[in-house]
């Protein structure tokens, strides 16, 4: 009853809001998605191979697979049950009270969207009254999210350096739109996390208070390197599939034969290798949408057209979009850089 007292007397500081409040010119995102392959026996969900979860886009109210369609989440609100509550030293927080699944959608981080000379202002005026705390996130370039004034609960969710949950950016009917999903089984209970990847700003450094084993010490900072029983699994699993990995080709050098960082978030850590011959690309469970490690061959979706599930033969420079010959107009040139237009659209990502 205490715990509900609290929360009562903080939502006072901001506004419950359902949707992003543009304080800015609402820009003109290009509408209309491509319908995946998905059907009703074989419908979108977190274990499926949908296209359009593959390259982080919701699927449209008109979906081949209907009422099953499970990748609507975010324009749908259907958030995992959480409430907030006192941690102590951290302030507010926020916990499940049901299990979530990993890969689960959590909830939708929202809030006013500014520009980049709002948020100056917003700092400025943060710096004169001593304000500490920020709820900045990054919407897309020149447009940022601050919860600080209006938002959901999204806004209570406290960092660490081992998060179970990450903030991935969707497309949802052509906007931009910010979710946070679960990176790993989470029990009822249990508090949210996500790592921020704060900048610090000048050498004002603040210290991290998560407590996990792995802590930096200090906000922004990278976590420290741990070797848990997942990490040992993943790792025995690759060096497997190294071994029954085909001939080597002379144009192709084992010793650096794999990315070190996912190369969708381009973070290090628990990464899966391509089994794709001669691909190097690794990627974290979570960034290709899948909530175990396959027990087969894994290919990335770099090589399957997007369009019409052919092999494909042109790939985007800095997604995982690929399309076959057919198809292949769905990439733009940008200065000797093949960009889709469907995500990265000749845009700085």
């Amino acid at each position: 009853m205490e715990e509900l007292k609290l929360h009562k007397k903080d939502s006072k500081t901001f506004i419950h809001i359902k949707r992003n409040k543009y304080l800015v010119p609402r820009p003109s995102f290009e509408k209309g998605t491509e319908a995946c392959h998905c059907t009703p026996e074989s419908p979108c969900t977190p274990t499926s191979n949908c296209i359009n979860r593959a390259i982080y886009t919701e699927c449209t109210r008109n979906c081949p697979a209907g009422e099953k369609c499970d990748n609507q989440r975010i324009r749908l609100g259907i958030a995992a049950p959480a409430v907030p509550f006192h941690t102590g030293s951290r302030g507010w927080g926020l916990k499940a009270t049901s299990n979530i699944s990993m890969g689960e959608f959590v909830v939708e981080y929202i809030g006013d969207v500014l520009s980049m000379d709002m948020v100056r202002e917003r700092l400025k005026g943060a710096q004169e009254t001593n304000t500490s705390n920020f709820y900045f996130l990054t919407l897309e370039r020149n447009l940022i999210i601050d919860a600080s004034m209006r938002s959901n609960n999204a806004r209570f969710i406290n960092h660490s350096c081992d998060p179970n949950c990450q903030t991935q950016k969707w497309n949802v009917n052509g906007e931009p739109r910010i979710g946070i999903f679960a990176i790993k089984d989470i029990s009822a209970g249990t508090e949210l996390t996500f790592d921020y990847q704060l900048d610090t700003l000048g050498n004002n450094k603040k210290k991290c208070l998560c407590g996990a084993s792995n802590c930096s010490g200090y906000l922004g900072e990278k976590p420290k390197q741990t070797l848990d029983k997942e990490v040992v699994e993943v790792k025995r699993i690759q060096r497997k599939r190294r071994r029954r990995s085909s001939k080597p080709n002379p144009k192709f050098s084992k010793k650096d034969s794999y990315d070190d960082e996912c190369f969708v978030c381009h973070e290090g850590g628990v990464l899966l290798l391509c089994d794709y011959p001669e691909c190097h690309k690794v990627y974290h469970i979570g960034c290709v949408n899948l909530k175990v490690i396959p027990k087969s061959d894994f290919h990335c979706p770099r090589h399957q057209c997007l369009q019409c599930g052919s092999l494909a033969t042109v790939h985007c420079s800095q997604c995982p979009s690929a399309y076959c010959f057919d198809h292949q107009d769905r990439l733009a040139n940008d200065n000797g850089k093949n960009l889709c237009m469907l995500k990265c659209n000749g845009k700085e990502v």
